[in-house]
């Protein structure tokens, strides 16, 4: 929520991500659980509805920088950067593969694979 000089009131934004968390946690109906901390649901539905809507905005924000910086990088050096994401399992087996399929080739490394050596076989496809 935006307070009346124009800035978010983070006190009260946090205050309800903290209720959305502990629902979640509970296990609870949101009417059970508004009912058991003394919360209106009317208020309880809005914040959901406005911190989702900010975490899908942050996500898209943080996607499309990624991407631009992806770009600018690839049209600099003719490659794509390879963007390792942070939640993959933490402890893969030994005889886990991974593929990253192209159009002109297909590459399967092992999951031990260091990712510097997985950088420098894409890298080897000039496209």
């Amino acid at each position: 929520m935006v307070s009346a000089n124009g800035n978010r009131d983070v006190e009260k934004e946090n205050f309800w991500r903290a209720r959305l968390e502990r629902q979640k946690a509970s296990g609870l109906s949101q009417s059970a659980f508004c009912r058991n901390e003394g919360l209106r649901e009317n208020r309880f539905c809005y914040w959901k509805h406005v911190i989702e809507k900010r975490q899908r905005k942050a996500a898209s924000t943080k996607n499309k920088t990624t991407q631009n910086s992806a770009q600018q990088k690839s049209a600099k050096t003719g490659f794509i950067p390879l963007v390792v994401a942070n939640d993959l399992p933490p402890v893969l087996e030994n005889n886990d593969k991974h593929q990253i399929k192209l159009l002109i080739a297909q590459i399967q490394v092992g999951a031990d694979a260091r990712p510097e050596t997985v950088r420098a076989i894409v890298e080897s496809f000039k496209i």
